[in-house]
């Protein structure tokens, strides 16, 4: 007989890494996670796997969650961003490239609305309707025009606001990036069999 995880616990979202790990937050914006902990990216101060729901920095309230392959981003109900786990390259955004067992805050001061976690690089869109993009670059795949990594966020296609954005999983040969402005236009870049992609406006629904 199946019965649901915290019977009784009511949830909003819920997100599941690549390396067999969940995270969820509950109706009270409690952050909770279980599964996989290799990289820390359950976030709870250790690398030992938890069968059970452990909760996550206890006392914020969070509204959105991003389960990557082995690290999370989390925004908290006051649109600050927060990150941990595996910060190879930079991934993580804090400026550095320690891994982070617990959660540390990104690009301090600015208000996050959304956050798309991808293999090896995360995107991001401000309350403002700014896009921000860090992590790996070795082919270009953060949209800078460069192929350095970022271990700080960086301002992409700037002048633009933005709405939604998705980071793909980035494979050997090829992997894309998503976004879509606040005037409906759709963006893509990325690569494809060593072929550089520019941001570029894919379709356009003004008239």
């Amino acid at each position: 007989e199946k019965t649901p995880i915290m019977e009784g616990k009511k949830f909003k979202t819920v997100d599941v890494g690549e390396l067999e790990y969940v995270m969820a937050i509950d109706e009270e914006g409690n952050l909770w996670g279980w599964g996989g902990n290799r990289y820390g990216q359950l976030g709870d101060g250790t690398t030992e796997d938890k069968a059970n729901p452990v909760l996550i920095k206890g006392g914020t309230k969070f509204k959105t969650v991003s389960a990557g392959f082995d690290r999370t981003m989390a925004i908290d109900e006051d649109g600050n961003l927060w990150g941990w786990g595996d910060n190879f390259r930079g991934r993580l955004g804090d400026g550095t490239t320690e891994d982070r067992l617990v959660p540390v805050q990104i690009k301090e001061g600015t208000h996050f609305k959304m956050i798309s976690t991808g293999n090896s690089d995360t995107i991001a869109i401000d309350e403002d309707g700014n896009l921000w993009r860090w992590g790996n670059n070795f082919r270009g795949q953060l949209g800078d025009g460069t192929k350095e990594d970022k271990i700080v966020p960086i301002k992409i296609i700037e002048g633009t606001k933005f709405k939604s954005a998705s980071a793909s999983e980035y494979e050997e040969y090829s992997g894309y990036t998503s976004v879509i402005d606040i005037d409906g236009n759709l963006w893509m870049w990325g690569y494809e069999h060593d072929t550089e992609l520019e941001p570029t406006i894919i379709m356009s629904l003004q008239k």
